[in-house]
Order: C-alpha cells, then structure tokens, then sequence
C-alpha cells in the first residue's frame, strides 16, 4: 500500500470556504464484502465491485488491479474507485508502456462533481508517480463524464447509453416502447420464442457461440472482428457469474438456443453488457422478447434502472456499422445519456520515445 496524498489547500484560502481536505488511499487488494457493501452506499454500480476487478484482470493477464478510496478530513469515505496498471510484458519496453485506466468514473458521496474532480486529480498524482505514461477514465454508466473529464484536461471520446427506469409502470414501460419494436416482441411471442436462464458454463457457451455469429454480420458491415477465447472455464465472465454479479438469458426456439445476452447486475442496477444472435434469432425476433421480458423480471425483483450499456456516438449516422445497434437499444425508449471516455498522456516525452522505438521495430 502506498502512503496517502493529501490535497494541497492555499494558505490563504480561510478555513471556513474550504472544500474537505481529502486523503487517497491506495491498496492492491480489498475485502470483498466490505468493499462493495461501501461501494453500494456511494451508489455506485457493476463497475466499481470487486467482481469487476477480478473479471477484469482476468482478461487482462499483465494488469493489476488497484483500489482507490478518497477520504475527507472527518474519516468518512467520499469516494472509492477501481484502476487497473497495466505494463508491458517485456523489460525493456515496461518504463516506456506503463497505463492506468478506469472503466467508469469514481464513486462519490452524493455524485458531486467536485468531489469526482478532486478524486481523479489525486489518482492522476499517484499514477505520475507510478510512472504511468497514459491515464484513461471508461464512460460506463458515467453519463456526467464529459463534465468532469473536460476541464481536468482529458482528450474525449463520446458514445452513447440507453437507461430504462425500471420504478415506472409496466404499462408506462411498454408505451414508452416504439411501436415496431412492440409488434417485434409480440411476433417473438407468436413463434413460440422461450426465454430462460442459462446455467454458468451452458451460458456462457452459448453468449460465445452466438456472439460469433454476430461478428460475422458486424464485419460484413465494416465492423470489428471479434477476439478468441481460449475456454469456457478461463472465460472472465465467470468471474461476475460466480460472484452474482450477473446473468445469462437465453432465447429458445424450437428447443435450440438462438439469441444469449448477458445482463450484469449489483446494487439495484442492472447492465445489459453483451449479446450474441444467429439467423434463426433475428428471423423469430427472439432478441425483442428477451430484452422485453427481462425488463419485467429485473422490475419484478426490485431493480431501480437498466441500462441497455451503448454505442458510439457516430452510430446515429445510418451509414455507420453500428447504427443497427442505435436503433435497437433506442426503440426500448430509455434516456439517452451521452458518455465520453477521457485520455491523457502524463509523460509526453516517454511517449514520443515509446512511438520512435516502436517505428524502429517494426
């Protein structure tokens, strides 16, 4: 554990105007229960729990995971975040390839801006002082990103998220839902599609399986193609599904599984994070009825919002090739919330060295 860094305050500044003096606190490691139980009381979601720390470095072999807590002058917990440090796997290249990077904004007491600023200036210090050429803040669930991220200096980067108030009535929900979308579901329904919970290792083969199928018409339209996974059992998925951070739904047609989602779930919030789709899903229109009929259930068991995670902010265009994915999460009626990821580069030199030695490799 590295020792606190206090935020400097001017002297001239009378004590009565100041803002909290506020500790970082910085730990490789952190009590599970403990840690989202605190993490819970500043709201904060799937992004901030130790399952996603551990399905992340799961994915991530030469990352580590760090936990961060901002705490004012009175001991009481402002803020608490998860950042992953990552280096390169070769000697020579590590003081020239070192990152930092949250998925999602910190977690502060009352969401406060100010709080969220403070907080990342004392991450940015420590990771200065790790040595970390780069820092990047996620956009994930982040809707107050851009905001924040600007003035602290942050290259930005936008897409968009889809969140449904899950506290409305159903009957609100359904309306809310476009009216093509709404013949969708009921046409699922009319072709006899099952929805079902997946057991671990049967979900996760099949989210995978489907997930190819998808990529196949993501490239076709001048998408990305998707990465290899070496096995089900090392899949980091399991990670949260273990944890009960999350759920596979698959949609059934006919006895055979056609459409999977994976939905991740903490804290009342729910988190619809991947999907996969073959043929069969999109002529039955299985995926509607899925993502419907799990807004009923994630209602039904008391979650407070879902949100339908999001796209790039260029999929509004109709000639991007994610503008399918737009339309799709649009049409379940949800706020839009516009996110921005942020970037900056804290050793310019380091990294104008890292770009000249990787030309003379290559």
């Amino acid at each position: 554990m590295q020792p606190a860094v206090d935020v400097l305050q001017p002297a001239s500044l009378k004590r009565e105007f100041q803002p909290p003096m506020s500790q970082l606190r910085v730990a490789s490691q952190a009590e599970a229960a403990s840690w989202n139980k605190s993490i819970s009381a500043l709201d904060g979601t799937i992004f901030h729990s130790a399952e996603w720390a551990n399905a992340t470095i799961a994915d991530h072999p030469h990352a580590r995971a760090i936990f961060y807590t901002l705490v004012d002058d009175d001991g009481s917990v402002a803020g608490q975040a998860i950042g992953f440090r990552q280096l390169s796997a070769r000697n020579f290249a590590a003081s020239f390839s070192g990152r930092l990077w949250l998925d999602a904004l910190p977690a502060v007491r009352a969401q406060s801006p100010a709080a969220s600023s403070r907080f990342l200036s004392l991450i940015e210090r420590e990771s200065r002082r790790a040595g970390d050429v780069t820092m990047r803040v996620g956009s994930f669930a982040s809707p107050a990103s851009e905001t924040i991220l600007g003035p602290l200096g942050y290259s930005l980067s936008k897409r968009l998220e889809f969140e449904l108030d899950l506290t409305k009535p159903e009957k609100t929900l359904w309306e809310a839902v476009d009216i093509k979308r709404r013949q969708r579901v009921r046409k699922a329904m009319k072709n006899g599609v099952e929805v079902r919970d997946l057991s671990a290792d049967e979900g996760v083969f099949q989210l995978r399986r489907l997930q190819e199928a998808s990529f196949v018409r993501v490239v076709a339209r001048g998408g990305p193609a998707l990465g290899k996974r070496d096995s089900v059992a090392s899949d980091p998925i399991n990670g949260l599904l273990g944890g009960g951070a999350g759920r596979i739904v698959g949609g059934f047609v006919g006895g055979q599984c056609v459409s999977a989602s994976f939905f991740s779930t903490f804290n009342g919030l729910a988190y619809y994070a991947l999907s996969g789709h073959d043929d069969a899903a999109l002529t039955s229109q299985a995926p509607s009825l899925v993502l419907w009929e799990m807004v009923l259930r994630f209602k039904q068991e008391g979650f407070k919002t879902l949100n339908l995670g999001g796209c790039g902010i260029g999929a509004i265009d109709v000639q991007s090739s994610e503008h399918g994915v737009y339309t799709y999460k649009k049409a379940f009626g949800g706020s839009q919330l516009v996110c921005a990821s942020g970037e900056k580069i804290l050793r310019p030199t380091v990294r104008r060295v890292a770009n000249l030695l990787r030309g003379v490799v290559r």
